[in-house]
């Protein structure tokens, strides 16, 4: 196995059998050291594991170079926003406040090189909350800088495509998916793979942080939420009993059952806070999900709106679409009937 994923940048592995029915393929591996041909036997199972180790291993091999180019451009400013760690035990919390610290200048400057290969949680961290730093790079140099700037964060958000599209392919199963990541990289968050690291290279008068809230919202069936309520039983709550527990999913069963059988059930809920960067003038004032620093490629400093603390309860505007229409169902499952418009005709 060795032998493949070192030769697999050189061409040299090439799938001569497969049995898809039992999820084995024989490889066939040339040697150079000895110029001869070996087979290699690999289940499906086997492959992926490969695959993404191999991907892991080149999207820290380009990160690290990152790093090192960026620590020879000039860095005209930075600035990241620093955001309270979510404990496991505070995982499903309604969220009231968020307390936001600025850092600046060097110290900004290290924490945000971090934060690009930061993809393991912390200790006691949720596993359910991802890490999160929105703020800024700006940094300046030639020509040739940019361009291999450019080149290296393309390769790294191309690395990472491909990581999330080996995890997906594997399962449709969320659980299995979950093993087999984290039977290879322990304590790893997909999520913080997945996203890509922002790059601009126009130039940006103003940007603008702020917090927003989307709707996570996908269509279900009566007979997907009665198989969801059957795997729910046997995971009893910590602050509930086996009892109490059996009533609440008997009563929700009940409730489903009595639905019209062409019932249309959606989930729906609010998601929790996201941070956004507004940058101007960029492709007609792009926004961006700020998860990570993003990187600015230019000689002046943007006039900046720093990210403020979030308070649910003083949102700055109301808007329609922030409501969730619909009768609501099972609330513990956020679960709706589908909302039907009234219209009204105007005579």
């Amino acid at each position: 196995m060795r032998e493949i994923l070192i030769l697999q940048e050189m061409r040299n592995v090439f799938p001569i059998m497969r049995y898809r029915s039992i999820g084995v393929e024989i490889y066939c591996v040339y040697n150079p050291s000895n110029k001869k041909w070996n087979a290699y036997i690999m289940s499906k199972q086997s492959k992926i594991e490969q695959n993404l180790k191999h991907l892991k291993y080149q999207l820290d091999r380009e990160i690290n170079n990152l790093t090192s180019l960026l620590r020879t451009l000039d860095v005209i400013d930075s600035k990241v926003y620093l955001l309270p760690e979510i404990k496991d035990a505070d995982t499903h919390k309604d969220i009231k406040k968020i307390s936001v610290s600025l850092v600046s200048d060097y110290k900004a400057f290290n924490l945000a090189l971090q934060s690009f290969s930061t993809f393991e949680k912390g200790l006691g961290d949720s596993g359910k909350r991802a890490f999160r730093l929105p703020g800024y790079l700006v940094v300046n140099g030639s020509a040739i800088q940019k361009e291999n700037l450019y080149e290296n964060i393309t390769r790294i958000n191309k690395l990472k495509d491909d990581f999330k599209k080996q995890v997906q392919g594997y399962s449709k199963n969320s659980n299995k998916k979950y093993n087999l990541v984290h039977s290879l990289f322990n304590n790893l968050m997909t999520v913080q793979v997945y996203r890509h690291i922002p790059l601009v290279t126009e130039n940006v008068e103003y940007i603008n942080f702020s917090w927003t809230n989307k709707h996570i919202t996908y269509k279900t069936s009566i007979q997907e939420i009665l198989n969801l309520l059957d795997r729910h039983r046997k995971k009893t709550p910590k602050r509930s009993n086996s009892e109490d527990w059996n009533r609440i999913i008997d009563n929700e069963i009940s409730i489903i059952n009595e639905l019209p059988k062409d019932t249309t059930l959606r989930f729906k809920r609010v998601s929790k806070p996201i941070t956004r960067v507004d940058v101007v003038p960029y492709k007609k004032n792009k926004q961006i999900i700020s998860n990570i620093p993003l990187i600015l490629f230019q000689t002046e400093k943007p006039v900046v709106s720093n990210l403020q603390d979030y308070l649910s309860a003083q949102r700055r505007s109301f808007r329609e679409d922030t409501t969730i229409y619909g009768i609501p169902v099972i609330k513990r499952l956020h679960l709706y009937k589908k909302h039907i418009k009234r219209v009204t005709n105007l005579k």
